[in-house]
């Protein structure tokens, strides 16, 4: 499904929102969930190839099954991701 702009993936946890665009010699990717606050943007300089792997790659690091950031579950983490 998608928007006037974006794609809109419903999942498990939430939606993903995100759009692709290729040009010559470019493509990029930006994506967001919601639900965990991940954002992803990714560029790359190649030509753009039926079957290419790098908007389906950047996709599957967006649609991971990952923690959110420290505290997104309403706890407090104090020091949460320091060494």
């Amino acid at each position: 499904m998608h928007t006037i702009a974006w794609f809109h993936d419903p999942t498990g946890g939430g939606p993903i929102y995100f759009h692709s665009r290729a040009a010559l010699g470019q493509q990029a990717f930006l994506g967001f969930r919601p639900d965990t606050g991940t954002e992803l943007a990714a560029v790359c300089t190649r030509r753009f190839r039926a079957h290419d792997p790098f908007v389906a790659t950047a996709y599957a690091l967006l649609a991971e099954d990952r923690p959110g950031p420290p505290g997104a579950d309403g706890t407090c983490r104090a020091g949460a991701g320091q060494p």
